[in-house]
This record gives structure tokens, sequence and C-alpha cells, in this order.
């Protein structure tokens, strides 16, 4: 019996899908850590005549870029793009009394994290809770989180994209930075 691996799955599952369900396979693998997009990359090489190839190539440039879902993608793509948001640095690690955290996005200059809250993780109570435990948590490091909802920022991103400046700039000039 032939196996294939997750890579080549990935890969070889790609022209079958469309939408969200082809972007899925490469970026829950990655979130998951079961895979990297090089590794991912590696095997569309094998592929050379792949049909919607370049789509693939381009979904592993944004996840290497730090994204992770795809509400991170819509961000990404949409909202927090160009010059303002040069310095908006994706999937930062930061340790708080030995408890590690990922910030979906952190202007470090500004000491600020911005978190897009896709519905699939953040939508019950408990994962309310827990967004708000790990907000204060990162509070002690002097980051402020903004947290932005699907709904919010599929529906208003122009509006999240000027409050992000706004507050990147009230930020840098509190902290002098």
């Amino acid at each position: 019996m032939p196996v294939v691996s997750l890579e080549g799955a990935v890969v070889e599952g790609w022209p079958l899908l469309t939408g969200s369900d082809q972007r899925a396979p490469a970026i829950v693998a990655v979130r998951r850590r079961t895979t990297t997009a090089a590794r991912v990359r590696e095997e569309l090489a094998r592929h050379p005549r792949l049909p919607g190839r370049a789509g693939l190539e381009d979904l592993l440039a944004k996840v290497d870029a730090g994204c992770r879902s795809e509400l991170e993608l819509w961000g990404y793509e949409r909202v927090f793009t160009g010059q303002p948001f040069a310095d908006l640095e994706r999937q930062v690690p930061v340790v708080v009394d030995g408890s590690a955290f990922v910030l979906d996005c952190s202007d470090r200059r500004a000491m600020l994290a911005v978190e897009l809250d896709g519905r699939q993780y953040h939508d019950g109570p408990w994962q309310r809770e827990r967004d708000l435990a790990r907000d204060a948590a990162v509070a002690e490091l002097g980051i402020l989180t903004v947290r932005y909802a699907h709904r919010r920022l599929t529906r208003e991103p122009a509006v999240c994209r000027e409050q992000v400046l706004r507050l990147v700039a009230v930020r840098r000039q509190q902290l002098g930075t």
C-alpha cells in the first residue's frame, strides 16, 4: 500500500480543493508544527507542473510571514498591509513568568500586540476567559493587546487598520520610541 507524506498530501491535494479548504491543510499542518513551509516547498519542487502551483507558493510565503489561520491571512492581505505596517511582526513569542505565548502581530517599538480572533478558537466563554488572562499576563511586560474578532475585521477592515495606526502612534509617543 503506497504511503504519502504529510507534505505530499498537502501538495497533491492542492489542485483538488478550492478556497479555504485548499489552504487549510498547509496552514493547519504548520500551525500544529507537524511540518514547515520549507518542507512543503521541498515537496512542491518535486511537482513542477502542479496545477495552481503559484497559489500554493503564494500561500507558503504568507505562512513564512506568520499567517497561521484564515483570519490572519485576511488581515495580512487586506488590512495590515503596506509601508504603515512594516514594523508589524507576526507570530512573536513572549514569555511571562515561565509561560510562553505567541502574539499574532506585534509592533515592538509601540509595545502593542494585535490579536486576530477567529471564531474557531475564540468564541466560547472559556476561550474568552483564556484570552483575558493572557492579555493580563502580557500586560505585565508593558504590552497593550488589542483584539479584533472575525466579524469586525472582515466587515470593517479600514476602521481596524486606522485604529491600529492610531494606537501605534499613541503608544510610541507615550513610550518615547
